[in-house]
């Protein structure tokens, strides 16, 4: 049973006292993944693959004021019979016939311009899918349903299934660019960039800065031009922050600079790395969670551009998970998630919010405790999530939707 967390809201409106009067609101996703009960399982979802991957989306309306967050009314966005599931096939490369899964897109789901970026994507337990080593996009309905998908070119090969990796979206304003960092099963250090064009499709896939290392199950987030990258599974450097700018005539990367180690001890990897941005104005990375199952979270300010140290805060209240994560204004948003490492086997349906002071601390609730927080309607872990921002406050400038 639920209890009123009168101390967590409290706390939550302390930390935004100084945040503008205005209200963000808005709508929060999640895209794919698969479900630890497969009875849970409606019409929108699709026929299952065989490690439970779902075809569906999720969507909740959010507010951001002062002194609260709520999300509720979680509800599809995309499905079956909306018209409208994440592509199985891909029609331009008829006549094959491909059988994608939308799993591991816990850092692969974004939101630009009033359309939602999903992917690349892959398969976890059941081999008969296919890598999809492409970004699927929608637009985004005013009541925060999605209309029809549009399927980017493939990335060019080899490698023939980079996905399981980072991405990031830089957005200029008069252009913007989708990343995909890394990825594979053995690793690649390639990183892609292909433009966003003025109707909302992706252009052609260019190669771009490779990364220090090969990797996956690593992590990416753009602040303002700077992508910070941290390191995932694979690399030698354990827990390894780099930065690179954006180029905004091309959206080529710059060399990687070293951004200093996030915490101490062995490999993290599969956590969830969003950007968020303080009711002072002030800009942090943000990574949470992962595979070591403690839900510890380290953030780092980037002040023009240039990642500071990292440094430790709180927990994820209910911690333990490989997860998906987002920002919007000052609150991150951390959901669903698997405490194994399997979609068929486990899952979680938590919200979890965390909202983070101008000196970088971040302050938890969850959907276990505070009833303003609504958990979602399925226990689902290897999706992804993102936050479409309706309304904002135009005092503090340059908001964005991440």
């Amino acid at each position: 049973m639920k209890r009123t967390a009168c101390a967590a809201a409290l706390a939550l409106g302390l930390l935004a006292a100084s945040a503008s009067a205005q209200t963000t609101t808005g709508y929060l996703y999640y895209a794919g993944g698969g479900l630890a009960v497969p009875g849970n399982a409606t019409a929108q979802d699709g026929t299952l693959t065989g490690d439970n991957g779902v075809f569906s989306v999720l969507v909740a309306d959010v507010t951001i004021s002062p002194s609260s967050v709520t999300v509720g009314n979680w509800r599809y966005a995309a499905g079956v019979t909306l018209g409208n599931p994440l592509p199985a096939d891909n029609p331009n490369t008829s006549p094959d016939v491909e059988a994608y899964s939308w799993m591991f897109l816990e850092n692969a789901c974004h939101v630009h311009n009033g359309r939602l970026y999903v992917g690349p994507a892959d398969w976890n337990g059941d081999g008969s899918r296919n890598t999809a080593p492409l970004v699927a996009h929608a637009p985004i309905n005013g009541d925060g349903t999605l209309g029809a998908w549009t399927l980017s070119d493939l990335f060019p090969t080899p490698p023939a299934d980079q996905a399981i990796c980072a991405t990031a979206l830089v957005d200029f304003g008069s252009s913007a660019y989708y990343y995909v960092l890394g990825g594979t099963s053995s690793g690649t250090n390639r990183t892609l960039v292909a433009p966003i064009l003025s109707g909302g499709n992706l252009g052609t896939w260019a190669a771009s800065t490779d990364l220090p290392e090969s990797d996956w199950f690593n992590r990416a987030t753009a602040v303002g031009s700077t992508v910070v990258h941290a390191s995932g599974n694979l690399a030698t450097a354990i827990r390894q922050a780099h930065y690179a700018t954006a180029n905004s005539g091309n959206g080529q990367l710059s060399s990687w600079t070293s951004a200093g180690t996030y915490g101490a001890g062995a490999k993290q990897w599969d956590m969830a790395m969003a950007s968020v941005r303080s009711a002072g104005g002030n800009d942090f990375a943000v990574i949470s969670g992962g595979n070591a199952f403690d839900g510890k979270t380290f953030v780092t300010q980037v002040t023009g551009g240039v990642p500071g140290a990292w440094s430790e805060t709180n927990a994820l209240p209910t911690g333990v998970r490989r997860v998906a994560g987002t920002g919007a204004a000052d609150v991150m948003f951390v959901m669903g998630g698997t405490v194994g490492t399997s979609a068929v086997t486990a899952g979680i349906d938590d919200v979890q919010v965390g909202r983070i002071s101008d000196s970088g601390v971040i302050t938890w609730a969850t959907s276990d405790t505070d009833v303003n927080l609504a958990p979602m309607p399925q226990a689902r872990s290897f999706g992804g999530t993102a936050f479409h921002v309706v309304t904002a406050p135009s005092s503090v400038g340059e908001w964005m939707q991440y």
